[in-house]
């Protein structure tokens, strides 16, 4: 716990002198989707009840190379395998995703319109496991990327191909009989 304040307290600093490109704190409605969607307490709740299904929440007019999103996913429930995380420079010639999964399993994915590329793995890695509160910083700067979660460093990853492109969040039940309900909430993108 009090390393997790310390990271937190450690991002904060360094996001101190930075304004943010883009800033939600779901007290209001937001552009995002509303189907099985909506502002709930002070978060954002996506809940899908049954069926293999993904929900794309792109963040609006932001098409930024380089950035550091940081927002709290917390996982109420599940049932079945179940996948949440961020999306970004999503472009003509596609993008990337880092996937955070039930069983506190962390991957960074390419893709692409020939399919996906699995390029970093971590099982069982999050410090709070599911059902739970992560808070997840992911910075991208020219062609790396490096992610936080509760403060703690899990990748840093050199390869990525250099441009800009969208950048969003995402939840999916990959089971035909599966369901997910989780919160986003604290949700902000630096340059």
């Amino acid at each position: 716990m009090i390393q997790a304040l310390l990271g937190a307290g450690l991002l904060c600093l360094a996001a101190l002198g930075s304004e943010p490109l883009f800033k939600q704190d779901f007290q209001t409605e937001t552009d995002f989707p509303q189907i099985f969607c909506g502002v709930e307490g002070g978060s954002y709740l996506i809940e899908i009840q049954s069926g293999s299904y993904t929900l794309d929440f792109p963040i609006p007019g932001l098409e930024a190379a380089d950035f550091r999103l940081e927002v709290t996913f917390i996982l109420e429930g599940f049932r079945g395998e179940v996948g949440y995380g961020a999306y970004f420079r999503d472009g003509e010639t596609g993008g990337y995703e880092v996937e955070l999964t039930q069983d506190g399993s962390v991957y960074l994915w390419r893709y692409d319109e020939s399919g996906y590329e699995l390029l970093l793995e971590y099982r069982n890695v999050l410090w709070v496991e599911a059902p739970g509160e992560n808070r997840v910083s992911l910075e991208c700067r020219g062609a790396s990327v490096s992610l936080w979660v509760n403060g703690h460093r899990v990748f840093a990853f050199p390869g990525l191909a250099p441009g800009e492109g969208g950048l969003g969040l995402w939840a999916t039940t990959y089971d035909p009989k599966g369901s997910i309900r989780l919160r986003l909430g604290e949700l902000v993108v630096f340059p």
